[in-house]
């Protein structure tokens, strides 16, 4: 399925589980509830992208896993190096 296919068949909507109290005195029947087709055009004017992303998502490469605790590593590393360094005494 293509990227501008799967775009048109999503939709804004949301799921709630039976019961769930909605106002006082009243609960959900449960499950899925579709938004009107102008819902969309609203999100994406607001800035949330018009399709899903096809692949990637969830958890970060292995690579920027690696360089992040580096930086990481090495931000503490000279947090700990400036904080034993000696202080010079106040002049006076």
């Amino acid at each position: 399925m293509t990227a501008k296919r799967l775009s048109s068949l999503v939709v804004a909507g949301s799921a709630m589980r039976p019961g769930q109290p909605v106002y006082p005195g009243m609960k959900a029947p449960g499950g899925w509830f579709r938004a009107p087709a102008p819902l969309k055009t609203m999100l994406v004017a607001h800035g949330l992208p018009s399709s899903p992303r096809l692949a990637g998502g969830g958890w970060p490469s292995p690579g920027r896993v690696i360089v992040s605790l580096l930086l990481v590593l090495a931000l503490v590393t000279a947090w700990v190096v400036a904080a034993r360094r000696p202080r010079a005494a106040p002049a006076g």
